[in-house]
């Protein structure tokens, strides 16, 4: 038990600095060759941040875990909303702007309705997974054409860049009404601060891939070890630690939004990270090889992942903020579904 739960956490902090190191050496290699940052963001940032849910699904499967690897998805889209943008909102409102609900939240949804159609035969098969790969090739182009008139939902790196160079704005519990951000520019110009060397981007990429590669066995090693030994559903497993941990990385996002008085940002990095964990991450894995869904995740967890994100608008009717209130209300919902997951073991 002790070997299983130190491979488990020793795979979630490689899976941790694996995606960091990757989407790093990443955004250096292209700003070296003059890459746009617009293009950056929603290719090598937006897929780099999603590693550790492909990695981790992509070997769950071929090991034939097929309930950890759907669980890592459907509990990662669950805890990134019920959690860290419950959590988000209990600290700091959370602004949800017109433009965001009209395009990147109804990409999610929909993004999200189609999981659920698609799953109702029982399983992911590759046509499936192929028709999730375009919607993936669509939505990617979406942000890239957003990018020049507004605020594209990005997932965690992304975010936290943006985070850290924005200037600090405090929010307040009573903000002044909704309006949609202004516009973002794309620029061409060099980065201000100086490139690495390149042998250390090289580094970076290598040892982000060897990271991922070696936390995400880890993770299932010990994931379904722990499962075997308490006689828990590795779906469990996988919607509850497997997903918190391959979240880290919009989690820190969050975290760095929130210091920096930035915490608007914490809600596009969600919604893009809920599209990419199902158009690119199920996608490519049902590519590889169907993927059986249960019953109980049709009836359960695929309903509960719809209803936790669907809410978000209404907590924002009145004033179109997230209140701390609405952030009590994501983390109690997010509770109950924890409690409703280890009932039959306790």
């Amino acid at each position: 038990m002790l070997l299983f739960t130190a491979a488990l956490i020793a795979g979630l902090v490689a899976l941790y600095f694996g995606a960091e190191w990757l989407v790093r050496g990443s955004v250096d290699l292209a700003l070296r060759y003059r890459i746009r940052r617009s293009i950056i963001g929603v290719t090598i940032i937006a897929i780099g941040t999603s590693m550790p849910e492909f990695v981790i699904s992509l070997l769950a499967v071929i090991e034939d875990a097929y309930t950890l690897a759907l669980g890592n998805i459907i509990g990662s889209n669950i805890s990134n909303v019920g959690f860290i943008i419950g959590l988000g909102a209990l600290l700091a409102p959370i602004r949800l702007t017109r433009s965001l609900l009209r395009r990147e939240f109804a990409w999610m949804m929909g993004v999200l309705l189609g999981l659920y159609a698609l799953s109702m035969n029982g399983q992911l098969g590759r046509l499936d997974g192929g028709l999730l790969v375009g919607v993936l090739f669509g939505f990617m182009y979406f942000l890239y054409r957003t990018r020049h008139h507004g605020v594209a939902a990005v997932p965690a790196a992304l975010a936290s860049e943006d985070a850290k160079d924005q200037s600090a704005r405090p929010a307040s519990e009573d903000p002044p009404a909704s309006e949609d951000p202004p516009a973002e520019t794309d620029t061409d110009a060099a980065p201000s601060a100086p490139l690495r060397p390149l042998v250390h981007v090289i580094v970076l990429l290598i040892g982000g891939i060897g990271a991922l590669a070696g936390g995400a066995q880890a993770v299932v090693y010990g994931g379904t070890g722990i499962a075997q030994i308490l006689g828990v559903d590795e779906l469990v497993v996988g919607l509850t630690v497997v997903a918190i941990g391959s979240s880290l990385p919009e989690l820190a996002a969050s975290l760095v939004s929130l210091a920096r008085d930035e915490v608007d940002l914490s809600i596009g990095n969600i919604v893009g990270s809920n599209i990419l964990n199902v158009a690119f991450v199920l996608g490519i894995v049902a590519l590889v090889r169907p993927v059986p869904v249960t019953d109980t995740v049709l009836s359960f967890h695929l309903p509960v992942m719809l209803a936790i994100c669907a809410v978000l608008p209404l907590l924002a009717f009145r004033r179109g903020y997230i209140t701390r209130w609405g952030g009590v209300a994501l983390l109690g919902a997010y509770g109950a579904y924890l409690t409703a997951l280890a009932l039959p073991y306790l």
